[in-house]
């Protein structure tokens, strides 16, 4: 039946003053597969603790999580061409590895850094770190690749050599011909960004572009309870100084506690934006790691100023009191029994969509007792003041793309890729894909862009050297074709409602000889298409499921999205 509550009782794209979308019904489809490697670095030993930190085991130990590749900020994509850095296995090499893809010519060539895993607190090279990722980019201005890799929280004065570790290719290198990307096309490694700034005491590198097109690096600064993000920008020459979005410190600035970030600073729809959960300096709370989702966003570019809260108050950076930037506690989800009795041990992974709507969420809140184990999923749209909980949603990474659809990547219990999509400001998840064949993967990172999805993974093997794949799969958006408009009467005067029945559409007003009309799914859903002299369109033949009406009269000519339940 159809559902107008969730889109547009009178719901015209009216902005849209002068153009028209047409889509057509796909798919997803997976384009291609391709192995990067057979030697992605992966700790198959024991987890250790404080205690047995000198004793050399069989296999590649690890302190945190086994995942080192892919892992963090490791996929991205430039031209024809997508970018992976990963870390070579076993134990005896692990190596900065970057590679490069070529869509068009599929060339696949890698490149092999000098430096090496400095393994757990840099000393215990026999420990992987998991938080020691690659980070990866490519800035358009002058096509230079960038890596930032293996740091966790060093000093300075104790790893001079290697706390920091960064490496910038020449000019150009990004899009160099077939057969001439190689190691030579890199400078030689630094351990700064900008040489009159300190970079001791940083974990988490990522980068991300705004809509200049100019790229930024941010990072945590300190530690896991007592951390900041702060970012930079680069300008084709030199990295500009820091900007802080919060302070190191914050008890003796005036706040309650010191408190640490777990999430995401990304450029999404016009705005820099960070998400996160925050874990606190209290050892006192039911909290033993994260808790509370907070959500801020700039006007700026350059995110200097103008940041605001989700109800649309203004910030000041840094910030100091998290509570200005809450909105919702995930963590009230479960139950909870005095002091450290609720774990959130993951970050906040979010997105926003070209129409405002906010999407959160964490996964694995439970109680320490492991007695109740949920995700969840906090949603708005821009009209809404407050945001909406679910913790009905199936698990993954979150990404916006164009139309206002959000969707949804993850592996299943088989190790198999999924894809789900909801429209924003829903729950309404609908699974587009899931492979039923094929090679199992233990864990991947998930990119979109330009209406692909990128899932970079690694094959389940044996081991600490085990295969790693690049996937890249057509989402199957409509394509956007612009028509010419002409109307005779205001956009606004179409009005879109179901009558009694609810098996039609029914346009209002309806004038002139003869309506046209074409109404094309997702989800490989069949389209219809006709016409009608009444303003009535029969759609008791339509799957459940999200559709784009477009229809054509003598005075009006519009796009009209609904749903079908």
């Amino acid at each position: 039946m159809l559902k107008t509550d969730l889109l547009f009782t009178s719901i015209l794209f009216s902005i849209l003053t002068a153009l028209c979308t047409v889509v057509s019904a796909q798919k997803v489809t997976r384009l291609t597969e391709v192995k990067i490697a057979d030697n992605g670095l992966y700790f198959d030993g024991q987890k250790r603790s404080n205690d047995d930190l000198e004793i050399d085991e069989p296999g590649f130990d690890y302190f945190f999580g086994r995942r080192i590749t892919p892992h963090g900020d490791c996929v991205k994509q430039f031209g024809d061409y997508v970018f992976m850095s990963w870390w070579a296995g076993g134990e005896d090499d692990k190596h900065v590895m970057l590679s490069r893809f070529n869509r068009k010519s599929e060339v696949l060539e890698t490149i092999r850094f000098p430096h090496t895993h400095v393994g757990f607190r840099h000393t215990y090279a026999h420990i992987g770190d998991s938080h020691n990722t690659i980070a990866v980019a490519v800035s358009p201005i002058d096509s230079t690749v960038h890596l930032l890799y293996d740091m966790h929280s060093y000093s300075e004065n104790d790893f001079p050599q290697s706390f920091f570790n960064y490496s910038v290719s020449k000019s150009g290198a990004a899009l160099v011909p077939d057969g001439q990307f190689t190691l030579d096309k890199f400078n030689s490694k630094r351990t700064y960004l900008n040489e009159v700034y300190n970079y001791s005491d940083i974990t988490y590198p990522n980068f991300f572009l705004n809509n200049k097109n100019e790229l930024f690096v941010w990072f945590r600064e300190g530690g896991n309870n007592n951390g900041a993000y702060k970012f930079a920008k680069y300008n084709g020459q030199f990295w500009s100084s820091f900007t802080d979005f919060n302070v190191l410190n914050a008890q003796s600035r005036g706040n309650s506690y010191n408190w640490g970030l777990y999430g995401d600073m990304k450029y999404v729809n016009g705005k820099l934006r960070v998400g996160f959960v925050k874990r606190m300096n209290n050892d006192n709370d039911i909290y033993i790691f994260n808790n509370g989702f907070h959500y801020a966003y700039s006007n700026d570019p350059n995110g200097k100023n103008q940041w605001f809260n989700y109800k649309d108050e203004p910030l000041s950076l840094p910030i100091i009191d998290p509570s200005d930037l809450f909105f919702y506690e995930p963590g009230n989800e479960v139950s909870s029994n005095g002091a450290n009795s609720v774990r959130i041990s993951s970050g906040a992974d979010w997105t926003v969509t070209d129409e405002e709507s906010v999407h959160f969420i964490v996964n694995n809140v439970r109680t320490t007792a492991n007695a109740e184990s949920i995700d969840v999923h906090a949603f708005k749209k821009r009209s809404d003041d407050e945001f909406t909980i679910s913790t009905d949603f199936p698990g993954g990474n979150l990404y916006a793309v164009r139309g206002n659809y959000v969707f949804l990547s993850g592996l299943n219990s088989s190790g198999k890729p999924y894809i789900y999509m909801t429209e924003g400001g829903t729950n309404n998840w609908q699974l587009l894909y899931e492979a039923t064949d094929g090679k199992s993967f233990r864990h991947a990172n998930v990119l979109i862009e330009d209406d692909k999805l990128f899932l970079y993974l690694m094959e389940t093997g044996i081991g600490s050297a085990q295969p790693i794949y690049l996937q890249i799969y057509d989402l199957g958006l409509p394509e956007e074709v612009v028509l010419g408009h002409e109307e005779t009467q205001p956009l606004s005067e179409v009005v879109l409602y179901p009558n009694p029945a609810k098996d039609n559409l029914s346009i209002r007003p309806f004038t002139g000889s003869f309506m046209s009309y074409a109404i094309y799914g997702f989800s490989g859903s069949s389209f219809l298409k006709g016409n009608t002299d009444t303003g009535n369109i029969d759609i008791s033949s339509l799957a459940p499921g999200f559709y784009i009406a477009e229809i054509k009269g003598s005075n009006f000519h519009e796009r009209i999205k609904f749903v079908v339940e």
